[in-house]
């Protein structure tokens, strides 16, 4: 493909209403979810989290579950990956557009809704579904971020007992957000499950079967002093 040709597609891509068409043309010449990926430059760690044993509802009233094993992205999703898949950013309540600056910032998203997260997973879902192999992309179920951020261990905070081993908060980060994965990470590879920004969970657990997805730490609500 000419270089013209992919960096139309690559815009096409990331529009806000022809994006399916884009991955039809995608799966019609045979490209894969790593040439897509990599052209749009979106790069993600995933980690394996584990099946085993845990609760879900609210204090006083725990009910025990058996989690089954997942993959969950290591960080928030940051201002670079979500401009790579949609595009854009918030710059208020207002969608600005991306500057260069923004295709490298590894701080958290934020201010965008639970609906934009939404199209944000559906995109990536659609590319993964290049491969032939279909592919749920969600955020993860509040349950399993509390089994997650745990990490196998008994720590206080998500890692450690010490909060400025692991998480950016009021003290250590002059109340802003700072790039995710600088702090240590949990017993499961997991960065910044404390601190730093309120990340969005997906509560409908009994509606959803969870096992074998990829739960992107994808939205951010709003940013956390």
């Amino acid at each position: 493909m000419k270089n013209h040709d992919r960096q139309n597609l690559i815009q096409i891509l990331r529009s806000e209403y022809h994006f399916e068409q884009a991955v039809a043309l995608c799966r019609s010449l045979g490209l894969s979810s790593d040439t897509v990926l990599g052209w749009l430059g979106f790069e993600v760690e995933l980690v394996s989290i584990p099946d085993g044993p845990g609760q879900i509802g609210e204090e006083g009233c725990r009910e025990s579950v058996e989690f089954e094993a997942f993959e969950m992205a290591a960080t928030m999703t940051t201002v670079a990956q979500w401009t790579a898949i949609m595009g854009w950013v918030h710059m208020g309540r207002d969608r600005r557009p991306v500057t260069d600056a923004d295709r490298t910032d590894r701080r958290p998203v934020v201010n965008v809704s639970a609906y934009e997260v939404e199209e944000f997973c559906r995109r990536l879902e659609s590319i993964y579904g290049l491969d032939g192999v279909a592919v749920e992309v969600r955020l993860p179920h509040s349950a399993e971020w509390e089994h997650a951020a745990r990490g196998g261990e008994n720590y206080k905070y998500a890692g450690s007992d010490d909060p400025d081993e692991v998480a950016w908060y009021a003290d250590n980060s002059d109340y802003q957000l700072q790039p995710v994965g600088m702090k240590k990470p949990n017993g499961y590879g997991l960065y910044d499950m404390s601190g730093n920004a309120y990340t969005w969970t997906c509560t409908d657990w009994e509606d959803d079967d969870p096992s074998g997805a990829k739960a992107y730490r994808a939205a951010i609500a709003s940013e956390k002093p």
